[in-house]
């Protein structure tokens, strides 16, 4: 029996025309189909009724568009038995601001605001958010109204009222749109405690000797 072979992931490909009516360039960049499950299936095309009979079935992994077409990754069942089990040891804190394990209440650090000025589909301004700079990176933007109503989208600069997306949103950001910004945490300890007063509730190991520590010598020669 040879487990790489049998539980390795099978993997691929699905493409297509993009159509208005069904699966568009929008959609795809907004991420609705990241994840999806697909099957793959014969039917006795002469009586429908028989029902089908699925040979294959698994998700949606990564969309690539060129032009009016689009690829799909299909990966197997399997992938599913890559994903990490269990907690590692790491500097910084491995939980999602706001979950369950975090305990931190969003409301007091979600702030609604008004796009004032447009770059392009991953950069604007909002003159109300006046926190300091880098409040916002690494946590979220999530739009309340507009052609991007609904989406979010994470932060990766914040100064000045200006916020900077990871990636660009799928529809045009308007003056007026309005959103809401969520803070974002750098997972570590001094900011923990500083902007969140969550310390307790930290899960990252900060004081844990890494192997920087273990292969450190006192430079006596022995």
């Amino acid at each position: 029996f040879d487990s790489v072979t049998y539980l390795s992931t099978d993997t691929g490909e699905a493409s297509g025309i993009l159509d208005a009516s069904a699966i568009t360039a929008a959609d795809i960049e907004a991420g609705v189909y990241d994840g999806a499950t697909v099957e793959a299936f014969v039917v006795n095309y002469a009586d429908l009724t028989q029902g089908k009979m699925i040979v294959q079935s698994g998700l949606i992994g990564a969309i690539t568009r060129n032009g009016d077409g689009f690829r799909a990754e299909t990966r197997g069942l399997a992938q599913k038995l890559q994903k990490r089990v269990g907690r590692v040891y790491t500097e910084t804190c491995d939980a999602i601001l706001g979950d369950a394990r975090c305990g931190v209440s969003l409301g007091a650090f979600t702030f609604a605001a008004t796009v004032t000025a447009v770059v392009d589909r991953r950069q604007f301004t909002a003159v109300a958010l006046t926190q300091d700079a880098g409040y916002f990176e690494g946590g979220e933007v999530e739009f309340t109204s507009g052609d991007n109503d609904g989406l979010r989208m994470e932060v990766a600069e914040f100064s000045g009222g200006e916020l900077r997306l990871a990636l660009n949103l799928p529809y045009d950001v308007e003056i007026g749109d309005t959103f809401n910004a969520i803070a974002g945490c750098p997972k570590t300890a001094a900011i923990c405690k500083s902007r969140f007063s969550n310390l307790d509730n930290f899960r990252g190991f900060p004081d844990l000797p890494g192997n920087d520590k273990i292969l450190e010598t006192n430079g006596t020669a022995n």
